[in-house]
């Protein structure tokens, strides 16, 4: 196999500068390149480099056409490859990796066991990790965190404050952002959002054009969508009951306001509501 680069030990870190010993991509012979431990950090075949100011260290690999940058890091036991790229400050370690198309950058962190692949896209001051898995062209950023055995794929994306955790699947094009929480085993795809201090958690699932924010919970064997939950409001359905909307948003809003947490209760047309307070006040 022809060598594509040498070492040479770098003073200061005791770690091992790369130099090119030939043209490729973007790189020229003579070029030096970043620092990596031994060179079994970097594959010799293929177009991948880790450029001036990065770092891959422990036992990191970087193969394919990846690319490491700017003051990016990796090490411990982390992958990068396919046509993936690092850069920024962000930092990839533990058993993670990153390939295909995807990119993390900025300030980012994925580790533990978690998976970007596709033309996923982490950045700003997000984290990925446990055994989390975020691909196709899903989006994770400003300081959210996922962790747990989540997916996220799709259009979704994921950002400002909020956490993700547990079991979790985000899908399509949904959007969740504020402060809000989703975990459990929880399902949420369609064109939904959940935002402000929203909390999804249980069994539920959430799809249509659903929106949830305020400081909504929503928790138990719940089924939402098609419609709009805001305020102070909790729904809460126990056992193997699934109760389901399908309304404008008006009726819902003052379907949750007059019942507060719903148990079990069979829901009505807007024209039924009396009704419904009748047997809220008699549970």
């Amino acid at each position: 196999m022809e060598k594509k680069y040498r070492t040479e030990k770098d003073p200061e870190t005791g770690l091992l500068r790369i130099i090119a010993l030939k043209d490729f991509s973007d790189v020229k012979k003579g070029d030096k390149g970043g620092l990596i431990a031994k060179e079994e950090n970097l594959s010799h075949t293929g177009n991948c480099w880790v450029y001036e100011h990065a770092k891959v260290g422990e036992k990191a690999w970087i193969c394919d056409n990846a690319k490491i940058y700017e003051k990016a890091r990796i090490y411990a036991h982390a992958q990068v490859f396919g046509e993936a790229e690092v850069y920024g400050n962000a930092c990839v370690h533990g058993n993670a990796y990153v390939c295909d198309n995807a990119r993390v950058y900025d300030n980012a962190r994925v580790y533990g066991n978690a998976h970007i692949e596709g033309n996923a896209q982490v950045y700003e001051k997000a984290e990925i990790y446990g055994y989390s898995c975020v691909y196709e062209k899903a989006s994770i950023f400003g300081r959210a965190k996922i962790h747990g055995d989540s997916h996220v794929f799709g259009n979704a994306k994921v950002y400002d404050n909020a956490k993700i955790c547990g079991n979790v699947r985000i899908l399509k094009d949904f959007f969740v952002s504020g402060d809000s929480y989703v975990g459990g085993n929880a399902t949420l795809y369609g064109n939904t959002r959940v935002s402000g201090n929203a909390q999804i958690f249980g069994n539920t699932r959430v799809d249509g054009n659903a929106s949830v924010c305020g400081d909504a919970r929503i928790y138990g064997n719940t089924h939402v969508y098609e419609c709009g939950i805001s305020g102070d409001i909790k729904l809460h359905v126990n056992g193997d009951v699934n109760t389901s909307f399908n309304s404008n948003m008006d009726y819902y809003f003052t379907l949750l306001y007059t019942i507060g947490e719903a148990r079990a209760l069979s829901f009505r047309p807007t024209s039924e509501i009396q009704t419904i307070r009748k047997l809220y006040n008699n549970i």
